[in-house]
């Protein structure tokens, strides 16, 4: 269903209800209770009544008149053309895209009349019959909307029809090289105008008054969260950002900060995390973006306080974390074989678990658990967890009651 839109033609006092507006609703239904805006005033009021025909209804709906009793509205700042319109459903712009309907000429002043409103303006010529529009006021339009244009003289001169109601991107060698798909896929010229930005299924409806085309964007565009990104654009990025993000950690020798690249590309958090997860060796620590094999994890603050932390001995994840060493430095920083996890829920640093091993390679060519307890001083809690997890290296074998050194 198309969003409401009343086209005004008068407003009026009526004693005890208050203004009155009249006119005719051309899209969607209003009932009783809504609230609305009046366009170009920008004025929302809660309707009180609706009348049609001098009969009061609960509800009106396309192709009816109705006169909504809008008591927050001046019936005198009301003006024929004006429109009656769902908040949040519309755009008011005054640079459209339009395909020309008659002899129109570039650069000079014309009227065009959407709806009954008359806004002075000027075209600017793109291509065969396709022009940017410069209106001097704001108006609501829709995709397809239709203007008729008078010369200065008040002679018809002909008509436009909008095709891009709110353009992000005005340069004409855009427009241009984009005609096809402005024309007959709308959904991808909206992706490629919008890059990383995105299209929002919301934004698609208040330049059209309808939902994208699902089957469209499933073969074109990227899903992140609520929008829609264009495939090749996001491929396009991933590549200009991986090798940007190489060459700097190369000069640095940790991470890129997460703020310089959004900056330097324009990307909203969204974007830029999903791009960052898709890429194969980097990864976001805090914030900044690491390589998991080269990075220097010795230059970041939080990997800092985790080695402090296991300095003491052996530790719990749970005490990690509420430590406030994030998840992601403590998963890296196990792949990097900085620490290493003991069985579920323990962690041990690479030097400790060394100095646990040299311990046990004096007790001779195998050992029991009794003996290890022993040697190294650690309850079984810890022991049999860092015995299992030497096996797991490959450093030792179980044989029986003993372990003996496989290298």
């Amino acid at each position: 269903e198309l969003p409401l839109r009343v086209l005004v033609d008068s407003a009026f006092v009526v004693k005890g209800y208050g203004t009155v507006i009249r006119g005719s609703c051309v899209e969607g239904k209003v009932r009783e209770g809504d609230r609305v805006v009046v366009e170009p005033l920008g004025v929302v009021s809660k309707i009180r009544k609706i009348q049609n025909h001098g009969k009061f209804f609960r509800e009106a709906q396309a192709g009816e008149r109705v006169a909504l009793n809008l008591p927050d509205v001046n019936y005198d700042e009301v003006k024929r053309g004006f429109w009656v319109l769902k908040p949040g459903s519309y755009i008011k712009s005054g640079r459209m895209v339009v395909r020309s309907e008659g002899l129109l000429k570039p650069g000079r002043f014309y009227s065009f009349f959407f709806g009954m409103r008359e806004v002075r303006g000027r075209l600017s010529r793109v291509g065969e019959g396709i022009f940017i529009l410069r209106l001097e006021e704001g108006v609501v339009a829709r995709r397809e909307d239709r203007a008729v244009v008078l010369d200065p003289t008040g002679r018809l001169a002909g008509g436009v029809e909008v095709i891009h109601p709110y353009p992000r991107v005005l340069k004409k060698s855009f427009i241009k090289e984009n005609a096809g798909l402005l024309l007959e896929s709308y959904e991808e010229y909206l992706l490629r105008e919008m890059g990383p930005v995105g299209l929002s299924g919301e934004l698609f409806r208040k330049l059209t008054g309808r939902a994208p085309n699902t089957g469209i964007l499933e073969r074109v565009s990227v899903k992140v969260e609520d929008r829609f990104y264009s495939k090749e654009f996001v491929e396009h990025l991933k590549k200009r950002l991986e090798l940007f993000i190489r060459e700097r950690i190369g000069e640095e020798g940790y991470g890129v900060p997460k703020a310089e690249l959004t900056e330097r590309f324009g990307l909203s958090n969204t974007l830029f995390e999903h791009i960052i997860s898709s890429l194969k060796d980097f990864r976001l620590l805090g914030e900044h973006v690491v390589d998991e094999r080269n990075s220097d994890l010795t230059q970041n603050a939080d990997f800092i306080r985790l080695k402090e932390l296991l300095r003491e001995g052996i530790r719990e994840e749970r005490e990690i974390l509420s430590a406030g060493v994030p998840k992601e430095v403590l998963s890296l920083s196990i792949k990097r074989r900085h620490v290493h996890r003991l069985g579920e829920f323990l962690i041990i640093s690479e030097e400790l678990l060394r100095h646990y091993e040299e311990k046990l390679r004096t007790l001779g060519e195998d050992f029991s658990v009794q003996e290890a307890k022993k040697a190294t001083g650690l309850t079984r809690k810890f022991l049999i967890p860092l015995l299992e997890h030497l096996d797991f290296l490959g450093i030792t074998e179980r044989k029986g009651d003993r372990r003996v050194w496989r290298r």
